[in-house]
């Protein structure tokens, strides 16, 4: 695969230029999916700057991370993500800032998406009024690279206004109020990460849906992306085309989530890299994944087992989640993309149709529409007895 060789050469950080082409490049706290000063972010300036060596995991023949150097110091290079959450998304377009940054939360033993879409929140309210300097104790300012330093350590020690960024954006905007939970983003709990359902209608349901809140990695639907259609043929039908490759069409997204996130469960607990061409680029599906169980291990899998058992993991974690009571109210994404068209780029005017493929979602799941519950019938289709016992002595099983 070409995009493999590609993929090879600069890891996820070559996906910073093709996704500020499509509008999908988080920026200004998810306000807009377009940064002007990308190109200084990407992979190709990263390598050309930066780049000493190459480094695999072992066995790997993607060897897809980069070793870079900043005057004595070296270390691997950021990931696409934090490229987003730590640069474009604080409106930052130094990269030799990203990359300490992220050293420095390396470090520090912290993740970068959630501590900049943080910081993202605390900098749209304080430009909005909604936090001032007495609340901050700092002048929060786009793009000041100092500022995001100083306030990195100010969260790991819980230094003043660290303290209140250190509970993460749900907890720290309901902590302030004021309005400023509308600028909160985040599904569940979680901060939302480098995607903007708006540009990417199957990223939308993803996070909406995701176990663990906004989490990209957990449905990982990437065929839609830059338009996959013959892996979506080969593995949905033709007939789904062109609305499933179609990346701001709604239609057939809740089908694409559903059987993606299946997949990438069994992915995961068969313990293998979601890069590697089983998740991105999308090189296998699940004949060479239960060729691969049966190969490792000896025993003869079949397609329809892997699946039944991918679903089972799935349907477990719903109900985990049901028993503590998440319903569809919880599978929603902030009014910024629900509400808000994208105010430029290729997707202006663009906003996510999130209840249409909530619907179509839950259908494919055989779940209830209504409540997002999953029924008694498919609970025990799955072996999941427990799961039903418990639920319906918590009258959380849909009528």
């Amino acid at each position: 695969s070409p995009f493999s060789k590609h993929y090879m050469e600069f890891g996820t950080t070559l996906l910073v230029a093709p996704m500020n082409s499509i509008g999908r490049l988080p920026t200004k706290n998810h306000w807009s999916g377009v940064f002007s000063k990308a190109d200084r972010l990407s992979g190709e300036y990263l390598v050309e700057h930066y780049r000493v060596a190459k480094r695999a995991c072992f066995s790997c023949v993607f060897h897809c991370k980069n070793v870079l150097k900043l005057g004595n110091e070296i270390g691997d290079h950021p990931e696409y993500e934090t490229l987003c959450s730590l640069g474009s998304n604080l409106l930052i377009d130094d990269p030799e800032f990203v990359i300490r940054a992220n050293w420095l939360c390396d470090k520090y033993g912290i993740d970068t998406i959630s501590l900049g879409a943080t910081i993202a929140w605390a900098m749209e309210c304080y430009e909005k009024g909604l936090l001032t300097k007495e609340d901050t104790g700092i002048e929060l300012e786009w793009g000041n690279p100092d500022v995001v330093e100083r306030l990195i350590h100010m969260t790991v020690f819980r230094e003043g206004f660290g303290d209140l960024l250190a509970e993460g954006v749900r907890r720290a905007s309901q902590k302030i109020g004021r309005g400023t939970e509308r600028y909160a983003m985040h599904v569940k709990g979680l901060e939302i990460p480098a995607q903007d359902g708006r540009a990417k209608r199957s990223m939308g349901i993803a996070h909406a849906t995701a176990a663990r809140g906004a989490d990209h990695l957990t449905h990982c639907t990437f065929l839609d992306e830059v338009g996959f259609e013959e892996a979506i043929a080969e593995r949905f039908g033709s007939k789904y085309l062109p609305e499933m490759a179609d990346r701001m069409s709604a239609k057939y997204k809740g089908i694409m989530a559903k059987e993606c996130e299946d997949f990438t469960a069994a992915v995961n607990c068969m313990i293998i890299c979601v890069s590697a061409g089983f998740l991105f680029p999308p090189l296998f599906w699940w004949g060479e994944l239960a060729q691969i169980y049966s190969s490792v291990t000896g025993i003869d899998m079949k397609v329809h087992e892997l699946k039944i058992a991918a679903e089972r993991i799935v349907n477990l974690r719903r109900a985990y989640l049901i028993r503590h009571g998440i319903s569809r109210a919880d599978d929603k994404l902030p009014e910024r993309f629900t509400k808000e068209p994208a105010p430029e780029g290729p997707c202006k005017g663009q906003i996510v149709e999130i209840e249409q493929m909530l619907d179509e979602y839950y259908e494919a799941r055989g779940w209830d529409k209504r409540t997002g519950w999953i029924p008694e019938k498919k609970l025990l289709e799955l072996g999941l007895e427990e799961a039903v016992s418990q639920l319906r002595d918590l009258g959380r099983l849909p009528r």
